[in-house]
């Protein structure tokens, strides 16, 4: 047995009672502990997270469920929790995450998804991330309302979320940054698919948002008439082959450069780039 390793758990209420049963004393108090401790009890990991520690507590046998969780450091007893500290843990991180998400999409922001980007760099593994953005936002949203506006942003979400959910065996992410602008992180290695796929798939359900019918003409920031039938899908692509040194500010500098780059093309359009390439490699 490795030393300092956890062999069971005995809690107070449960000598408490086996010694105050009817026959209690006279059958437990010469035992030795290891005959009477719970010999399954839950151990965790001090790296686990506090969800799967919560719900692996609360899937116990009733006469185990607020038994105290053991804490381990690489197989070395260092500590235990109870299931209230667990919980009240639990509740107060699921009440940060919420106040972390996007409300009208529900997805996650700022804080969030700089923690993922960063992650993924430890992990030194090819990834790529998409910087999603509607043109003309402004232009729909002073034409129809902003609650056709929350609309064209909810469908932008799903459009996106939709797409990435039909990718087995891929590890994507999904963030709202704020307003029309969108992060997404995946490890496919087919950028250029994936942007066509999210546009053909924005394009083939937007015009009921548009009511009996479609513009032809839109409104610029600038106050110019921009011949162009409602809203596009810009979308920036840095690809990171897990090698060099890149941060999250690195990648943000790029990819505010690349949308750039796939705003100038016209209508829905994108633009990828490796992440210390000199040069853009563009498609519309």
């Amino acid at each position: 047995m490795i030393a300092g390793q956890p062999r069971g758990l005995i809690t107070r209420d449960r000598l408490n009672r086996m010694l105050a049963s009817k026959f209690g004393m006279p059958l437990y108090w010469n035992r030795t502990i290891d005959k009477i401790m719970e010999n399954a009890p839950l151990v965790a990991e001090a790296d686990m997270q506090v969800e799967a520690v919560a719900r692996l507590a609360m899937d116990r046998p009733d006469s185990q469920l607020y038994d105290t969780v053991i804490v381990t450091e690489q197989g070395r007893y260092v500590g235990g929790v109870t299931v209230k500290a667990l919980l009240e843990s639990f509740a107060s991180l699921q009440a940060e995450a919420a106040r972390r998400v996007n409300p009208l999409t529900g997805l996650p922001g700022g804080d969030i998804i700089r923690r993922e980007i960063e992650a993924r760099i430890k992990m030194r593994k090819p990834f790529s991330v998409y910087y999603a953005d509607l043109d003309y936002f402004k232009w729909f949203n002073d034409s129809y309302g902003y609650s056709a506006g929350d609309d064209m942003i909810r469908y932008t979400a799903s459009v996106l979320d939709g797409n990435l959910n039909q990718e087995d065996g891929s590890d994507h992410f999904l963030g709202h940054i704020g307003g029309d602008d969108f992060i997404s992180i995946s490890d496919r290695p087919d950028p250029e698919a994936r942007c066509r796929a999210f546009i053909d798939r924005f394009h083939a359900g937007v015009d009921p948002m548009y009511g009996t019918a479609r513009p032809t003409t839109v409104i610029d920031r600038h106050g110019s008439a921009v011949q162009q039938p409602g809203v596009s899908l810009s979308i920036a692509v840095i690809r990171w082959d897990g090698s060099g040194v890149v941060s999250h500010e690195e990648l943000s500098r790029l990819a505010a450069a690349c949308k750039k780059k796939a705003k100038e093309l016209p209508g829905s359009a994108y633009a990828v780039i490796e992440a210390f390439a000199a040069s853009f490699e563009e498609r519309a």
